[in-house]
C-alpha cells in the first residue's frame, strides 16, 4: 500500500506538472499537487501546514490496511469512503489500502478545501482521482460531490469559489449533492452509497 501510494504521488506529480494554477512547490516535489497552496478561490477555512505534510506520508497507507483489516474488509468488499479536497494525501492514502486488499471504494467527495490541499481550482480532489484513476493507480468509483466547507454548501465562498467547485464537480461527471441541511446531505451520501 505504501509503494502504491508513492507512485501515486509521483504520477500526480508527472501528470500534472505544468498544468494547474498551483503557486506553492515544495523541496520534495511529489508533494506540490497533494499539499497544495494556503489559498485560492476554493480555499474554505483554515488548517494546519504540518496535518497536510504527515497525511501525504506513503506510511499512511499501510496503516489504513491495518484499519479496513480490523474492520473485517477483504478482497471484493465494497467501502463507502467519505473524502474531502482537505486531505488529498489522506484520500489517496485510502485508496491505495483498498487497492492492497483488494476492496472496491465507492467515493464521495467534499470538493472544497481548507490551507494546502486540493484548492487549486484547476486541480482538484476530484480531477486528482480520475487522473490516479486513469493510470491504474487507484480503482475507485467516484459517484458524487458537494461543495464541502460550510454546511457542505461552502457558505461564505465567494460566487466565484462556488462556481469553480461546481464546475469541478461537472467535468469529473459527478452527481452533486446540494441539500438545504447538512442532516440531508448526509442523508443524501448514504442513499449514494447503497
Amino acid at each position: 500500500a505504501a509503494k502504491l501510494m508513492d507512485r501515486g504521488l509521483h504520477v500526480l506529480e508527472d501528470t500534472t506538472m505544468g498544468q494547474g494554477t498551483a503557486v506553492e512547490t515544495y523541496q520534495d516535489p511529489r508533494l506540490t499537487p497533494v499539499i497544495g497552496q494556503q489559498f485560492s478561490l476554493i480555499t474554505t477555512d483554515f488548517d494546519i501546514f504540518e496535518a497536510k505534510l504527515a497525511s501525504a506520508n506513503p506510511n499512511f497507507a499501510a496503516a489504513m490496511v491495518d484499519v479496513l483489516k480490523q474492520a473485517k474488509v477483504g478482497r471484493g468488499d465494497l467501502v463507502a469512503v467519505g473524502m474531502t479536497g482537505s486531505y488529498p494525501g489522506m484520500n489517496l492514502a485510502v485508496l491505495c489500502a483498498c487497492d492492497a486488499i483488494g476492496a472496491i471504494p465507492v467515493t464521495v467527495t467534499a470538493v472544497g478545501s481548507t490551507w494546502w490541499g486540493a484548492n487549486d481550482p484547476d486541480l482538484t480532489w476530484p480531477d486528482m482521482e480520475r487522473i490516479l484513476n486513469a493510470q491504474g493507480v487507484v480503482h475507485s468509483r467516484p459517484v458524487a460531490a458537494s461543495l464541502g466547507g460550510s454546511h457542505d454548501e461552502a457558505f461564505g465562498l465567494s460566487n466565484v469559489g462556488q462556481d469553480l467547485l461546481r464546475a469541478a464537480i461537472a467535468r469529473n461527471g459527478l452527481v452533486r449533492i446540494h441539500e438545504k441541511e447538512l442532516p440531508a446531505s448526509v442523508a443524501r451520501r448514504m442513499e449514494l452509497y447503497r
